[in-house]
């Protein structure tokens, strides 16, 4: 079956399944399962009048099942239809009585049951919609702005463009032209194209099903990747720091809505320039980059509809619900347990570094510590036992068979080292590099989301001892690594939950870059021996199942702490590996590519260039200086030539902030920059709810800043003396965060500057 999505339906009475295939053509299947869930065998001698008086029962049967966590016994309820799973476990647990795996939703049931992959190879179009906005950005809880156009670009690369004067027929166009395509993808379309889209679709009569596509959001693929690191993700944005290639023309820089609308009117050649163009830079983000080929990977090797791929709790319910129901004694998963207080436990260890600025360093990081450890350790809920020979920092488990999750995260490893060596045949960039690339990334995402399940207390195989066995026992691991890199003479000056930076050896001081990367390998080699050798002994793990490796990542030149944790910036001589653009900080003001900057990108929204390009200019100056003592008089240096900048309003086109304005101005404080931002624009007749206002501080009164809104980004704003004081307070916080010491700036005369 090449299935691409599929809902469940009542069709003359009959549960059926409709399944969609890669092009969209329909297919009503019949299933051979019921909806179920169960209960323990003890619930149902005390409950057999209830259930046998319900009407949505279709069988009760009994069988090898049992709890996964407390083995007990279990019967399996069977139901005419879905709905009634819901309904009879409210009455059950409002009785007292638990349910398990009684929140699977039934397509995704069908789907294990009958052990059912979607395909990788769905049709897929990408698509935009543009709006008349004038009085306001159109949302979903008031459908009354009239849709203009929609573009849209498929996977084979055919572009259509649907704009009538009747607005009903420009919708009907797209519904029809949809019913091609199982998979819809756009940018911020969950939250806004897509709500929007159904809302005034039945406004305008129609009643679309769009629950029959998968949908997916290349913004939050984006942002969730290893190139989301990033303060903006505009499109137009992101766009131009990809591909080099953005928007045909900005709407704020052409008159905004108003003008929007007289193209609409008048020039309907221009709106598709405009709106195709959108369309086209999410398919060409995604020629590029493969980020939803990434999450066909995930669909179709762990088999979940493509659009639960965006959830870690649905990819690690399937994966494991698939292997519990192929073995010869089922267990049962107890259901996500929702509204309870949040249980905590320890997290990773870090050594705190100190404030400051070294030479040559190495960086060693696990690989994969987590999973690496619960396979090691065989830890699972099935495998804990008082009695274990297994030890861990918290519980015992045995090694008399493999837990159900070390199975599973063993057999990902192999997969995704099968995708790698199949990837290194290949030419680096060419299309079957970049397949097998996209799967092994699939594979590395997929063994990853274990822990995150099993981490949560709401998760279904959460237990505080297995969690606890995890970090405390990664915490020793971590301590006894920082050990023996000490003995090793690689002094440890930092260390956080998987990795640890160390100082070179004093006997290798005198070697070249080249030498020191590849003495680097051999201490990690040493390490690994030695760690491996102690790990054992401690806590007795049978040798086959050791599977924890410390891995030589980068060899910093200078490497500057700021004396917290997950803040650094470090000149990297070489990687062992291919960076990714988490990494590296490749912001568009120009930091070298060879800097990795970590916990100091300025990514909030409101963050004005002027602070950005301040940054830079510090941390470069930071990492050019032979000490801290010498950084700090060069920062002093630039900070002042910032000011006299500042302050003869050279920058001044520098510090425009942005915010947004999601919702009405009586839900914000009167005197917030939000509600000062938006009676500005009200009083000009221009304030629409959704907008991002661009602002500067000119001013500050009594302790109040006083913003001014702009109408375009071109307008010339001049603060007042206090406004720049308030910009110049931005630069010495800053300033003080990094080098944990205040600068003063007044010992000079503005005078001499201007």
């Amino acid at each position: 079956m090449n299935l691409a999505s599929a809902v469940w339906c009542n069709f003359n009475g009959n549960l059926i399944i409709k399944s969609f295939d890669e092009n969209f053509r329909p297919q009503n299947v019949i299933p051979k399962i019921r909806p179920y869930f169960f209960i323990k065998q003890i619930d149902l001698n005390h409950l057999k009048d209830i259930l046998k008086s319900s009407e949505k029962i279709s069988n009760v049967e009994s069988g090898d099942f049992y709890t996964f966590d407390t083995k007990q016994p279990c019967v399996k309820i069977e139901c005419f239809w879905p709905y009634d799973i819901r309904d009879l476990r409210q009455t059950l647990e409002a009785s007292g009585v638990q349910t398990y795996e009684a929140d699977i939703p039934f397509v995704r049931r069908w789907m294990i049951d009958e052990n059912i992959y979607p395909s990788q190879n769905a049709a897929t179009l990408f698509w935009d919609m543009e709006c008349d906005c004038r009085e306001g950005l159109a949302f979903a809880d008031n459908p009354s702005a009239r849709i203009l156009s929609f573009a849209a670009v498929d996977n084979e690369g055919k572009e259509f463009f649907i704009c009538d004067n009747e607005e009903e027929e420009t919708v009907s166009q797209f519904l029809k032209l949809i019913q091609r395509y199982p998979v819809l993808v756009g940018w911020n379309n969950i939250d806004w194209d897509l709500p929007y889209l159904i809302a005034r679709s039945k406004v305008l009569g129609f009643n679309y099903p769009f629950r029959y596509h998968q949908h997916m959001d290349m913004m939050v693929l984006y942002d969730k990747s290893d190139y989301g690191s990033y303060s903006s993700l505009k499109l137009d944005d992101v766009a131009q720091r990809e591909l080099n290639v953005g928007k045909t023309f900005s709407i704020d820089g052409i008159g905004g809505a108003e003008a929007l609308w007289k193209i609409f009117l008048n020039h309907k050649d221009q709106l598709k320039a405009y709106n195709l163009q959108d369309a086209r830079l999410v398919q060409m983000l995604e020629k590029k980059l493969n980020l939803l080929k990434i999450h066909f990977n995930i669909s179709s090797s762990v088999g979940v509809l493509l659009s639960d791929t965006n959830y870690v709790s649905r990819i690690v319910d399937t994966i494991i619900l698939r292997k519990l129901i192929r073995k010869p004694v089922r267990l049962i998963l107890r259901n996500r347990q929702f509204g309870l207080e949040k249980i905590s436990f320890p997290g990773g260890y870090v050594h705190q570094p100190e404030r400051a600025l070294h030479q040559w360093v190495f960086e060693f990081d696990f690989k994969s510590l987590y999973p690496s450890i619960i396979i090691t350790f065989n830890i699972g809920l099935d495998t804990k036992d008082e009695n274990g020979d297994i030890l861990t920092e918290k519980a015992k488990f045995t090694s008399k068979r493999e837990a159900v999750v070390a199975e599973i995260l063993r057999g990902l490893q192999n997969r995704r080292n099968s995708a790698k060596e199949e990837r290194d045949k290949y030419p680096m960039g060419s299309s079957e590099w970049n397949k097998y690339h996209a799967l092994q990334i699939a594979y590395k995402l997929i063994s990853n989301s274990f822990w995150g399940a099993l981490g949560e207390s709401a998760g279904r195989m959460f237990d505080l001892d297995l969690a606890e066995s995890i970090t405390l026992t990664g915490q020793a691991i971590l301590k006894e690594t920082m050990r023996i890199m000490d003995q090793l003479g690689a002094r440890p000056i930092y260390s956080d939950t998987d990795s640890t930076f160390v100082v070179v050896p004093k006997e290798l001081s005198g070697c070249s870059g080249e030498m020191l990367s590849q003495k680097a390998k051999f201490l990690e080699k040493i390490a690994n021996n030695i760690l491996a050798e102690r790990l054992i002994k401690k806590y007795n793990i049978p040798k086959e199942r050791y599977s924890i490796t410390l891995e030589f990542q980068n060899l910093f030149q200078k490497i500057f702490f700021t004396g917290k944790k997950k803040q650094y910036i470090g000149l990297v001589y070489s990687r062992e590996k291919t960076a990714t653009l988490r990494d590296m900080s490749t912001s568009e003001y120009g930091i070298n590519a060879n800097i990795s900057l970590i916990g100091l990108s300025m990514k909030k929204y409101n963050t004005c260039r002027f602070l950005k390009i301040a940054q830079r200019r510090i941390l470069e100056s930071i990492l050019a200086s032979d000490s801290l003592e010498d950084a700090r008089d060069k920062v002093k240096d630039i900070c002042l030539n910032i000011k006299r900048l500042l302050y003869s309003h050279a920058l001044d086109n520098c510090l425009i902030q942005r915010t947004g304005v999601r919702k009405d101005l009586s839900a914000y404080k009167v005197n917030s920059i939000q509600s000062v931002l938006g009676r500005q624009l009200q009083e000009l007749g221009l304030f629409r709810r959704g907008d991002v206002l661009d602002y500067v501080i000119v001013d500050v009164k009594n302790g109040k800043l006083i913003p001014k809104v702009l109408t375009n980004r071109n307008e010339k704003v001049r603060p007042t003396y206090e406004g720049l004081k308030y910009y110049e307070n931005l630069l010495c916080n800053m300033v003080e965060r990094l080098l944990g010491e205040e600068i003063n700036l007044e010992n000079f005369e503005l005078d001499e500057w201007l």
